[in-house]
């Protein structure tokens, strides 16, 4: 899967074909394995999973935290766009299919990106399900954080406090 920013296939190819050069390497002699990088994620199975959720597992990896006088309203911005996030990726109209990026400012010199976005085979009430697990993930692990991912193996949850995604794909 490419990160639903990305022109395709320039700006997804190079990264499908690094992850499946590498998966072997990273995870030889195994039945499944799922790897993720910046613009691509790569999951195969001895089974069938398609329009599935599977994996239980979440990889969370937090940043820098975001200094004390922002903290509340950061806080406050954060959960606010990704709500917003969450109705955009699933509300049937998003293109690509269950994906959703954007922006909001917690004060002139900070800002939240964030992107959610599911395996485009799932059905609309299985995204909505996993990535509102993300959303609620993030008062527990991901705190005050100024960056965090979450990844599950059917969709993933992504935040920065600098522009991480492509605009121009967004914008089309």
């Amino acid at each position: 899967m490419c990160r639903g920013d990305l022109e395709l296939p320039q700006g997804c190819s190079p990264c499908i074909q690094h992850a499946v050069s590498e998966i072997g390497k990273l995870c030889p002699y195994t039945k499944n394995a799922a790897v993720f990088y910046d613009h691509s994620y790569l999951h195969y199975d001895n089974e069938s999973f398609k329009g599935k959720m599977v994996g239980e597992d979440v990889t969370r990896y937090n940043i820098d935290n975001i200094t004390k006088v922002n903290r509340e309203k950061f806080y406050k911005v954060r959960e606010k766009l990704f709500s917003e996030l969450l109705v955009e990726a699933t509300n049937g109209t998003s293109s690509p299919k269950f994906f959703a990026a954007g922006e909001d400012s917690v004060s002139s010199d900070l800002s939240v990106f964030g992107l959610l976005q599911c395996i485009a085979d799932l059905a609309t009430k299985q995204c909505k399900t996993c990535l509102d697990y993300h959303v609620k993930s993030l008062t527990k692990h991901a705190g005050f954080s100024a960056g965090f991912l979450s990844i599950g193996y059917s969709c993933f949850l992504r935040y920065e406090n600098k522009l991480f995604y492509t605009i121009l794909r967004l914008s089309n």
